[in-house]
């Protein structure tokens, strides 16, 4: 009978591992019907992601008002919630007015347009026989046909777009209610999940967990609250210079910019290809004045600025950066190009300490090799 115990314990470990091929096989089998599953899924749960993660990042003004011991949890929370709505309202009032007089201005001086760049053209070798009006003109039928075509095509599906904006709209307010509530009750909500993991995992996992939160939180945290910022500066660096220089477009252009600076790496090549583009459209004669500007600008922001603000944050070299924010953008979108570094650092930092520890490397050699590789980086 003791024989048949132990050669059944024995044969448990075995089990489970057929048992786990089995499930991946059977995943890979039917892998379009999971990944719709899985999808449907997230798209349910997005809007309470999205509530924990706003949280996540308003609990950090909120721990700071608190820590004066002048306010309690509900009027700090209450600040907070207020100034990001007033700083949203007059980001709004200070510069759509001006986009829109912007967009109105370039739609409606676009035949002036034309002709600045036929004028630039002309001037360059090799590109002075092209005529930019004629072009136009002699594809005109064939241009109206396919505006009319993108027009019905979009046309027929309007309902379905008024729909899913309306979706989104009540998904936006869902997430900022549950971010409320979670910045309310975030003591309590964490200690359910703590005795969730107690319940249900060893000691040493729920360490392990623990660890990669707090990870986790520090690189996030101050990736994201960092690059906001140095965006930030970006945008106003931006506005400053096109005003003194009197390029036009101020207001759309440098928003623009601070916007897509976000993205690490792709994002000041992004906005500040697309500010070219209009530059060269509107007013070509300001268009390699804007180029150079743009590159003095990132160039100080990726030597001076940026590190000033991120430090050491991510740590990560340029070439995993680049990884990065390739995969995470294929898999998630415009969020995970910005999500994906950080991601990607806290799996790198923990991948790092699995090798050094493996290696028994001491804590003073990984802090020289940390220090070795953000030089390098």
């Amino acid at each position: 009978m003791d024989k048949l115990k132990e050669m059944m314990k024995g044969m448990v470990p075995w089990i489970i591992l057929v048992l786990i091929g089995v499930v991946f096989y059977e995943i890979l089998e039917h892998l379009t019907i999971v990944c719709k599953v899985l999808s449907a899924v997230i798209s349910i749960f997005m809007p309470f992601i999205v509530g924990v993660a706003l949280a996540w990042l308003l609990d950090i003004p909120v721990r700071r008002l608190e820590a004066t011991k002048v306010m309690k949890r509900g009027l700090a929370v209450a600040i907070v919630i207020i100034g990001v709505i007033l700083c949203i309202v007059l980001l709004i009032e200070m510069v759509v007015p001006q986009i829109k007089l912007s967009v109105n201005g370039f739609v409606d001086n676009a035949p002036g347009y034309i002709d600045n760049v036929q004028g630039f053209v002309s001037k360059i070798p090799f590109l002075d026989k092209l005529d930019f009006n004629r072009t136009i003109i002699d594809n005109w039928d064939s241009i109206t046909e396919k505006g009319m075509e993108l027009f019905s095509d979009y046309g027929q599906n309007l309902l379905s777009y008024g729909m899913e904006f309306g979706s989104s709209v009540v998904s936006v307010i869902t997430s900022i209610v549950f971010s409320i509530y979670v910045l309310l009750e975030k003591e309590h909500m964490v200690r359910q999940l703590k005795l969730v993991f107690h319940a249900f995992f060893p000691d040493s996992v729920y360490k392990g967990i623990s660890h990669v939160y707090h990870l986790a939180d520090k690189m996030m945290t101050g990736f994201l609250m960092g690059k906001m910022l140095d965006s930030l500066i970006i945008g106003i660096l931006t506005a400053i210079l096109m005003t003194l220089f009197h390029i036009p477009f101020v207001p759309l252009i440098s928003v623009l910019v601070g916007v897509t600076n976000i993205i690490p790496v792709f994002g000041p090549i992004i906005g500040g290809a697309i500010g070219a583009v209009l530059i060269l459209l509107a007013e070509p004669k300001y268009f390699i004045i804007f180029v150079i500007l743009i590159i003095i600008i990132q160039q100080t922001d990726g030597h001076f600025i940026g590190p000033k603000i991120l430090g050491d944050t991510v740590g990560l070299s340029t070439a995993w950066t680049l990884f990065a924010i390739f995969i995470g953008g294929d898999l998630f979108g415009f969020a995970g190009m910005i999500l994906g570094v950080p991601v990607f650092a806290v799996l790198y930092s923990l991948i790092r300490e699995f090798v050094y520890k493996k290696l028994g490397m001491s804590d003073e050699i990984v802090e020289q090799n940390d220090k070795d590789n953000v030089e390098e980086a």
